[in-house]
């Protein structure tokens, strides 16, 4: 029995010596912004408007400050994995961060556990000048410009507000007139 126990500590003192490296991750190495950009299918700076928890992943509602590849909208729904985030973690509630995306069918746009997604008071100056050059122009509605007047729905509510005032008073004036005569 002791010549077991002996050689168990052999061995276990063996493997301390003989470990292999190993990695949980294909990411190892964090890309380049340059790398990055050409690696995914959109890169934003966006703002974190709300994270709602889902099963598997979290929701996150962005409002899109800069586009630099692949998406013209100022709002944007993406998902991303629900413990790990990307590298940088899960999105933090009004904090603002340089986006590495993938488009999935199905699925939408994903923050991929990968994507070198930081923080954007974490970029330097050269990242910054290579972006800049890379800037796509933002559009509202899927339109260019300024919204339209019919679109906004604060304008569909006041207008049905005044129109029931309306039809409402017209109502009890023809009430009063028929109880009257």
């Amino acid at each position: 029995m002791k010549r077991i126990g002996v050689i168990a500590f052999f061995i276990l003192i063996l493997n301390l010596f003989t470990s292999i490296q190993a990695s949980a991750l294909s990411c190892v190495e964090i890309p380049t912004i340059p790398e990055a950009y050409q690696k995914y299918d959109g890169v934003v700076i966006g703002r974190v408007v709300s994270v709602q928890e889902k099963r598997q992943n979290n929701q996150v509602k962005l409002s899109v400050m800069r586009s630099f590849k692949g998406i013209k909208e100022e709002k944007l729904d993406i998902f991303e994995d629900k413990f790990w985030g990307a590298l940088s973690g899960p999105s933090v509630l009004h904090e603002e961060y340089l986006f590495f995306l993938n488009y999935e069918e199905g699925q939408g746009w994903v923050n991929p556990l990968c994507a070198p997604t930081k923080k954007v008071a974490d970029i330097s100056g050269d990242e910054f000048t290579f972006l800049d050059a890379r800037e796509l122009q933002l559009t509202v509605d899927g339109t260019e410009g300024a919204m339209p007047i019919h679109a906004s729905r604060s304008y569909i509510v006041w207008g049905s507000a005044i129109v029931a005032v309306i039809l409402g008073i017209a109502g009890w004036y023809l009430w009063l007139r028929r109880r009257r005569g």
